[in-house]
């Protein structure tokens, strides 16, 4: 049976981008949390939600576009340490 793989490259590419998500996000609850000892902490959590949020994008465009050489529609979910994709239930 085939099962659909990333390459080497990609991998490397959403292993970066999803590090790049946890990072921001783990700034923006710490921030959330403490918005007091920030200036201007409540613009910066809007700000910086958006930011997350057109990572996230970038990183589901990525995914889609892998989907796409791979010949796979629909939802599928990657396994960021083999780069196997499945189909998502």
């Amino acid at each position: 049976m085939f099962e659909p793989k990333l390459n080497k490259r990609e991998i490397d590419e959403l292993r970066v981008l999803s590090r790049i998500i946890a990072t921001e996000e783990y700034k923006l609850e710490q921030v959330r949390r403490n918005t007091a000892y920030v200036t201007k902490g409540q613009q910066w959590v809007k700000t910086q939600e958006g930011i997350v949020t057109v990572l996230k994008g970038s990183r589901e465009e990525f995914i889609s576009m892998c989907c796409t050489r791979l010949g796979i529609e629909g939802k599928v979910s990657v396994d960021l340490r083999t780069g196997k994709v499945h189909k998502a239930s």
